[in-house]
């Protein structure tokens, strides 16, 4: 492909009154682009990375809830996962940074959060509903500490509305590459 639309190109592109604009961000097709300097097929690795991944942070989960860990190699096993983890749509990748940024969140861990969160909204256009909902949601669950006014919780969450707003910094640098005229 093409940072900007030229004829013949392939993608998603949608008309608008300064020409045609990319429909989904840069980031996934940067995560995929040094993978096929390597070799085409390399590329296929992504989706098995992401389904691995999501794999070994939902056993993370269940070890730490007290439950079996080997629960999480059913999740290998799912047909979504299995069919999407043969592709390089940027779903399983999506699931797996909402499911890591979320586990970050709830750990406290403040840089792997950002990276999670951020990367998530960068991802596809659904990140920033799927980060946002991480954040909401984790608010929601730590609402007693949050009337109580504990900072450490306060401080927590604003790390993880930090990733939100680092994700679309970098959404909006790769739609202005990608459809900024030079």
């Amino acid at each position: 492909g093409h940072l900007s639309y030229v004829p013949h190109s392939p993608g998603v592109w949608v008309p608008t009154t300064r020409g045609l604009v990319g429909k989904y961000p840069l980031f996934q097709s940067l995560l995929l682009a040094p993978l096929d300097l390597i070799a085409p097929r390399a590329m296929f690795l992504l989706g098995v990375s992401a389904a691995l991944l999501l794999a070994f942070q939902f056993r993370a989960i269940l070890k730490h809830w007290g439950k079996s860990p080997l629960w999480a190699t059913l999740l290998l096993a799912h047909p979504t996962i299995v069919i999407l983890a043969r592709t390089t749509m940027a779903d399983l990748g999506q699931a797996a940074a909402t499911l890591a940024g979320w586990w970050a969140l709830r750990r406290g861990r403040r840089f792997a959060t950002v990276a999670w969160l951020a990367g998530l909204v960068a991802l596809k256009p659904t990140g920033a509903v799927l980060a946002l909902g991480v954040v909401a949601g984790e608010a929601l669950a730590s609402r007693a500490a949050l009337l109580a006014r504990d900072a450490a919780t306060w401080r927590r969450l604003a790390w993880g509305a930090a990733g939100g707003v680092v994700g679309f910094a970098l959404l909006a640098t790769f739609n202005l590459l990608a459809n900024v005229r030079v």
